[in-house]
């Protein structure tokens, strides 16, 4: 088993274009291509009468409105560092530090051939407490014995789910954890909403809320892979989903 087993995920660059077409679509960039159809018909009048009058003027007017529209539509839609960057990351270097490197440290010694299983969700809302319970459901269907087990890590403690499976792998215990930590995410994404609101501009839509929330999942993932990737997580940490394959 490799150091840590993700779970296959669609193509992210189609999540992406999406979210491009929906920021294209809040963000007045049918204006800039009026602009910018403008300038060409501006540039064949030129090209026809260049002698004439004021041609070469309204040329560089033109050209100079199309400068601002884009500038302006580039830094609307270039994703500040708050948004996608510090939340996503912060909350994967919060959640090893505070809380995964000392689990995965508790599960060695009580299984040293256990396995540190991450519930990864495709939405929020598929870690609100009514989906939480229908997976732990699941789980009990597929033969796995369950449990809670508190751990300590100096003031903090936290329950986590720990499952015994049957004969076949007798003393291979499963830590998993639904990580509520990405919760947080959605404050930020109605903050978001509320402040394009504030600035007059066209609220997120459902589907912006949803397409930004999972792209700050994806990059909560992302790190969170690249710090459980040491010696002490080696082979022990998998990645499940809905469907809870990899326990």
């Amino acid at each position: 088993m490799p150091a840590v087993a993700q779970m296959q995920q669609g193509p992210g660059y189609w999540r992406y274009v999406k979210l491009v077409v929906a920021r294209i679509r809040a963000r007045g960039l049918i204006a800039a291509l009026f602009a910018l159809l403008a300038f060409i018909a501006t540039v064949l009048v030129v090209r026809a009468e260049p002698d004439k009058p004021g041609s070469w003027g309204s040329l560089f007017s033109v050209l100079s409105v199309i400068f601002a529209a884009l500038t302006v539509i580039r830094v609307s839609m270039k994703p500040t560092l708050d948004e996608n960057y510090s939340l996503a990351y912060a909350l994967a270097h919060g959640y090893v530090s505070n809380f995964a490197r000392d689990a995965i440290a508790d599960l060695v010694k009580q299984s040293p051939q256990g396995r540190f299983v991450v519930f990864r969700p495709q939405g929020l809302d598929e870690l609100d407490d009514t989906a939480v319970a229908a997976y732990k459901q699941r789980i009990a269907q597929l033969g796995y014995t369950a449990s809670v087990r508190r751990l300590e890590s100096g003031k903090r403690v936290r329950d986590i789910l720990m499952l015994e499976a049957g004969q076949s792998e007798a003393g291979v215990l499963r830590y998993v954890d639904f990580p509520s930590t990405l919760l947080t995410l959605k404050s930020l994404v109605d903050y978001r909403s509320a402040e394009r609101k504030r600035k007059s501009e066209l609220p997120l839509s459902s589907d912006e809320q949803r397409l930004i929330t999972q792209e700050l999942i994806d990059k909560f993932f992302d790190e969170l892979v690249k710090l459980l990737a040491t010696d002490v997580a080696q082979g022990r940490v998998v990645f499940t989903d809905s469907r809870m394959v990899h326990l």
